[in-house]
């Protein structure tokens, strides 16, 4: 299964907020971060929940990500 978070990468320059923010916020690595950027590269779901749970507020996780 190949993953795209475009959207997710989108919304950090619509915020005005770098990778390195993300990772600090989330209590994630940059190397998470970094291989998010690869192309079809998927992440653990840990990743995804530090990530997207604390912003739900009613959001669907594939706001921010796209899964193949």
């Amino acid at each position: 299964m190949a993953a795209s978070y475009k959207k997710l990468f989108k919304l950090l320059i619509d915020r005005d907020m770098k990778k390195k923010e993300l990772a600090e916020k989330a209590g994630i690595s940059i190397a998470a971060i970094t291989k998010m950027g690869k192309d079809g590269a998927v992440v653990s779901s840990d990743v995804l929940v530090k990530i997207f749970y604390p912003r739900r507020r009613g959001k669907n996780i594939y706001n921010v990500c796209f899964f193949v």
